[in-house]
């Protein structure tokens, strides 16, 4: 709802001409500065500042969140690349190529239900394309850290094959601690993935949004989802930890051979000493 409590119709072709919209998202590989992006957009018609949602024609709207996702409603692609390239500039972040997705709103008479394929939506309000956009972004978000979780275990697979196999792990430890150092650098990024699945605060103040965004939250199965990934970001933690074990033993193994050479090198002189004093040697 606007200031005055009016409701904000973003797009009045979609209620009053049955226009659908398409719905198009872009995940980036950091957080974006809403407050500087808002003010490079300020010649722009911008309808909300945080989420920052922008007007981009009739049935046409952009809107950006601060995690690092933006979500094009019925937008063209140039317009696309002009808006990417003032963020990533401001935000020093880049487009994750890995992660794109769409999604089709249609509207319908007074019903907001997400089905197979498609969200039903009542009408364009900035409330309603604020939630099925922050909804989106969580889904999508929660794509692209699944896929650093992947890679985080294909890099630990060899060492924990080897810790099974053989009861020991056969990599260099130059080589252990930098995998070590890729787990533990992502784990962090993980965890604030994790932390971005929380409510919106307007599903606080309304029953009706509350029960958009509990449909949108089933919809894209975010639930189950976090769910698993929390499961393996446990065994990430766990597989780091024995890691990190073995490199401080080896690390004592390490110095105890350092100490034994140290003092080889001070017992052998006097040794040999000894031995020319009784003969024992020419």
């Amino acid at each position: 709802m606007s200031a005055t409590g009016k409701k904000d119709i973003l797009a009045k072709g979609f209620e009053e001409n049955k226009v659908p919209l398409l719905v198009e998202e872009m995940c980036l590989t950091g957080a974006v500065d809403l407050k500087a992006t808002a003010k490079a957009l300020e010649n722009r018609e911008i309808v909300r500042k945080n989420p920052l949602i922008i007007k981009s024609g009739d049935n046409a709207f952009i809107s950006i969140l601060s995690f690092g996702a933006i979500i094009f409603w019925n937008t063209k692609a140039n317009e696309h690349a002009d808006l990417l390239k003032t963020i990533m500039e401001i935000s020093q972040t880049a487009v994750d190529q890995r992660v794109r997705d769409s999604l089709l709103v249609e509207p319908t008479a007074g019903k907001d239900e997400p089905l197979f394929n498609e969200v039903l939506l009542a009408d364009a309000s900035a409330d309603r394309v604020y939630l099925v956009s922050f909804a989106f972004a969580q889904s999508v978000v929660l794509e692209r850290v699944e896929l650093d979780v992947e890679l985080i275990l294909k890099n630990l697979e060899p060492l924990l094959i080897d810790l099974k196999e053989d009861g020991h792990i056969k990599a260099a430890s130059k080589t252990l601690l930098q995998t070590i150092g890729f787990s533990m650098s992502s784990q962090q990024e993980l965890m604030s993935g994790l932390l971005l699945l929380d409510r919106p605060a307007e599903t606080w103040e309304s029953e009706p949004l509350s029960r958009l965004y509990e449909r949108l939250y089933d919809y894209f199965d975010i639930a189950t989802r976090q769910a698993a990934l929390e499961q393996k970001v446990d065994f990430i933690k766990s597989s780091v930890s024995v890691l990190m074990d073995i490199v401080n033993a080896r690390h004592s193994v390490r110095l105890e051979w350092i100490v034994i050479v140290l003092i080889a090198l001070e017992v052998i002189p006097g040794m040999y000493h000894i031995a020319q004093e009784f003969h024992l040697i020419p």
